[in-house]
């Protein structure tokens, strides 16, 4: 009765839902800690595995550096001439021949990296010449050891011969 006068009845009955409601949100985190357990071992499975992977890759992208050196990237495919020109042996170019190389010296086609395609050289060619004849002369420059070429798939780039830039300054100032 003395519970009742003082409300004390009221306050066990709330806390019992209060109490029951704890329990029961408790029951939850555990659930969900049980299921991210099962999730973390699996991260941390995977993080374990990824950094072996990583390992082997570094170990085997070393022993490669170690064991053979770097391969090239392109493949040059170097024209033969009929004719073995001696280094000294004055060339004479003509001005289309000068046009030509003037123009891949103005885009500063010096290496793979830079060389620049047929077509690109043709747009900027001043007097009239084919595709075919383009090419023909841009194939006897390469004879001649003043350009390098290169294919990358269909087609054909092509690119200043380091070895003989001297001697094509010269001869471009002569023009």
């Amino acid at each position: 009765m003395f519970k009742r006068l003082l409300g004390i009845k009221k306050l066990e009955s709330g806390l019992s839902t209060i109490n029951k409601s704890l329990s029961r949100s408790w029951q939850w985190i555990s659930h969900f800690n049980n299921l991210n357990s099962s999730y973390e071992n699996r991260l941390n499975a995977l993080e374990s595995s990824q950094n072996k992977i990583l390992e082997l890759l570094n170990s085997v992208i070393e022993s490669e550096d170690k064991e053979s050196p770097k391969e090239e990237r392109y493949v040059e495919q170097p024209f033969v001439s009929a004719s073995s020109e001696p280094e000294n042996t004055p060339v004479r170019i003509t001005g289309k021949t000068s046009t030509i190389i003037q123009i891949i010296y103005g885009y500063a086609a010096f290496s793979y990296d830079n060389a620049i395609t047929t077509n690109k050289i043709a747009e900027h060619i001043t007097f009239k010449i084919t595709e075919r004849g383009l090419r023909k002369k841009l194939n006897s420059l390469v004879e001649t050891g003043f350009l390098k070429t290169v294919k990358k798939g269909n087609t054909r780039f092509w690119y200043l011969n380091s070895d003989k830039l001297i001697r094509i300054k010269k001869l471009l100032a002569e023009q």
